[in-house]
């Protein structure tokens, strides 16, 4: 699955504001945030 570190970074921003943090390595992320994301959130980020 191709996402898009733009569109994945403004969708972090809207729902959670600055409540996040986001580590990528190896083309994995970890995102730590108050909340979820759900699959129509993460198919809007690719």
């Amino acid at each position: 699955m191709d996402i898009d570190p733009g569109k994945l970074m403004d969708k972090l921003r809207l729902k959670f504001g600055s409540e996040f943090e986001i580590h990528m390595m190896h083309n994995v992320y970890c995102i730590k945030a108050p909340g979820l994301l759900t699959a129509d959130d993460i198919e809007e980020c690719r």
